[in-house]
């Protein structure tokens, strides 16, 4: 453990988030402050090492990890800038692979995926983690399905289901329908590099392969609710 210098409290490591409440500081300006002391104690540097040293981990431990994002919540604005953020990066830019270690990643990722209950409880997940589900669009248009046929449309945006590793925001099972509700910005061609229609065409033809029909709404449309509803009637009539 190493102490704090500001505040006299025992860390494993000094952080800008433990300096900002402490002090309203920075690491950098705490470096320049205190120069010969460490901010990262030598059990937390080993422990560190010893978890990048390529210990392959179980499966079991995976699936704990996956289960631990839904401990976890970013506010809609935090998503808004990581999104923004990462347009254009990548995680592993720059870094090379050899040709035997990417067939290795290759090898691992087909495995895990393979397993239906993996993929389900990933899927899940990562949506129970990320959602605040129904936010108020989906509330919108929820309440637009509940007036045209309240017993058979189910919201499952909140991954209660999983198609074929998809989650479908609407369904109804007894028609095999599906209407999926797109957010202006979620699925703006900037963030799926995608044309508008092929973006809708990809989710369509994903869903049509375990035997659903799926209509698409964008967020822009709610504004006239009217004209949403009567167009949920005409795809139900089809």
């Amino acid at each position: 453990m190493i102490v704090c210098q500001l505040c006299g409290k025992k860390l494993h490591q000094i952080t800008n988030t433990h300096l900002k409440k402490c002090s309203n500081t920075s690491l950098k300006s705490y470096r320049k402050k205190f120069p010969s002391y460490e901010v990262v104690s030598e059990e937390f540097r080993l422990k560190n090492s010893i978890v990048h040293t390529g210990i392959k981990q179980t499966k079991e431990h995976v699936e704990k990890r996956i289960e631990s994002m839904s401990d976890y919540k970013h506010s809609i604005k935090t998503k808004h800038k990581i999104s923004r953020s990462n347009i254009g990066k990548s995680r592993n830019k720059g870094r090379k692979f050899s040709e035997s270690h990417k067939r290795k990643l290759s090898i691992v990722k087909s495995e895990l995926w393979s397993d239906p209950v993996y993929k389900k409880k990933h899927v899940k997940a990562v949506l129970k983690g990320n959602s605040n589900s129904p936010n108020k669009t989906e509330q919108i248009l929820q309440n637009l399905l509940d007036k045209i046929d309240s017993k058979n449309w189910e919201f499952t945006g909140d991954g209660s289901i999983i198609v074929d590793g998809k989650c479908p925001d609407f369904i109804n099972k007894k028609m095999n329908l599906i209407v999926e509700l797109f957010g202006d910005y979620w699925h703006s061609e900037e963030l799926t590099n995608q044309k508008k229609e092929d973006h809708e065409k990809d989710r369509i033809n994903h869903f049509k392969k375990s035997g659903y029909d799926t209509l698409i709404i964008w967020e822009h449309e709610l504004k006239n609710e009217n004209l949403v509803k009567q167009k949920i009637i005409n795809f139900q009539l089809v």
